[in-house]
């Protein structure tokens, strides 16, 4: 079951709702008997040479919660990764490489949705059809320290993270939100900031009350690497993606609905091994991947990416 969004008023996020209306949730049961719901969100692409902004989420519940957190202590303790902090960039020693494939299984028992938007970088703002986000508009005013360019990722995390809550959550949950460290949650006040942007966005897309909605990043981690490891999973998803549409756009031929597109030949082994994982269809974890993309007639469309196992 998935909420759909009030009839107006939602631009391009109202094509996104009508996609995602129609896909089997398998996971949205176990979501709704869940008392808490946990977001973990973690963004790739911003570096040079990339051709997409990746942003990545990961909504599961509590229901779902001990089975992981079993598996992933075991797998720490089998493949003695010790306090080592697994990421797609950081798959850089043995130890890493080993925990992988086992991790990726982990995340198969959470029930729940993996989902990732992908943005070209030349699509400079999601919310206006020209330029960079205006930040003179009086409604801007409490965010002025933030360079427009950080401000819109900000807009557009804090926009999905509402807009996939809004849909999977009820009426009474409690939601708790652990973003990555980056530059949109670097310190204390932009944290503070973030959790004020969110609470703004979120109220628009709700149409039933939530009880307590907390907002951190893995910062908060209680030294077991729980949180952290638990953001891996939207870690490893986002660079594995941003990796396929890069090497895509430098062969010349680039994902869409309808057309299969084979990999190119120089991709990793870590992005081959995790993009089948995301091509998984057999697990309580959905995996949902989108794009947006300008449309001939102007605009902003989204297409849903069928990935499949290499």
């Amino acid at each position: 079951m998935w909420n759909r969004l009030p009839a107006t008023g939602f631009g391009v996020m109202a094509s996104l709702d009508e996609l995602v209306s129609r896909l089997p949730l398998g996971s949205s049961d176990a979501l709704r008997r869940s008392d808490t719901l946990i977001v973990t969100s973690d963004y790739s692409g911003h570096h040079k040479g990339a051709t997409h902004e990746v942003y990545s989420l990961l909504i599961t519940g509590s229901a779902g919660w001990n089975r992981w957190e079993r598996e992933r202590i075991r797998i720490r303790d089998s493949t003695e990764l010790g306090m080592r902090r697994m990421s797609f960039k950081g798959l850089n020693d043995s130890r890493k490489r080993a925990a992988l494939v086992p991790f990726l299984d982990a995340a198969n028992l959470l029930p729940g949705v993996c989902v990732s938007v992908l943005a070209p970088k030349s699509t400079v703002s999601l919310f206006q059809s020209k330029g960079s986000v205006d930040m003179t508009k009086p409604e801007f005013a409490p965010y002025s320290r933030f360079k427009p360019a950080v401000f819109e990722r900000m807009l557009r995390v804090v926009h999905l993270v509402s807009f996939f809550v809004a849909g999977l959550s009820r009426l009474g949950q409690d939601v708790l939100w652990f973003t990555d460290a980056d530059d949109i949650a670097a310190n204390d006040a932009r944290v503070a900031d973030l959790t004020n942007c969110w609470a703004t966005v979120l109220s628009n897309y709700l149409q039933h009350n939530l009880r307590h909605v907390r907002c951190g990043t893995t910062r908060c981690d209680n030294g077991t690497l729980q949180v952290e490891d638990l953001a891996s999973i939207p870690d490893l998803a986002a660079g594995s993606l941003g990796e396929m549409l890069t090497l895509c756009k430098h062969e010349g031929v680039l994902p869409t609905e309808g057309l299969l597109v084979p990999l190119p030949g120089t991709a990793s082994r870590k992005c081959r091994l995790i993009g089948s994982w995301l091509a998984d269809r057999c697990s309580q974890l959905d995996r949902m991947v989108f794009l947006f993309d300008e449309a001939p007639t102007g605009g902003l469309a989204v297409k849903q990416l069928d990935l499949h196992a290499l």
